[in-house]
């Protein structure tokens, strides 16, 4: 995602939305270098969505490290329907 916080929510919301996961779960730490705090609690929102869908066990270690310092209402939120798909892409 941009650095622009427009762009930078967009991108991601539109990683989470659209991209296959297999493909998220293949960048998932790319995709996970861009959560920080400088995004706007949106954007970190849709990233933490976005790792999640990848539903890998490294997506599970990026959203606990996500969580370790975030104290925003809505992307923790987003932290937590990210584990609730990880958890569903387990029991496939």
């Amino acid at each position: 995602p941009s650095t622009h916080p427009d762009e930078a929510e967009n991108a991601a919301r539109e990683l989470a939305r659209a991209v296959d996961a297999s493909l998220l779960a293949e960048s998932v730490d790319r995709i996970g270098s861009f959560y920080q705090p400088s995004l706007s609690p949106n954007a970190r929102f849709w990233v933490a969505l976005a790792v999640g869908k990848a539903g890998t066990p490294r997506a599970k270690h990026l959203l606990d490290g996500f969580s370790a310092w975030e104290d925003q209402p809505y992307p923790l939120e987003g932290i937590r329907q990210a584990r609730l798909n990880c958890s569903r892409m387990e029991e496939w």
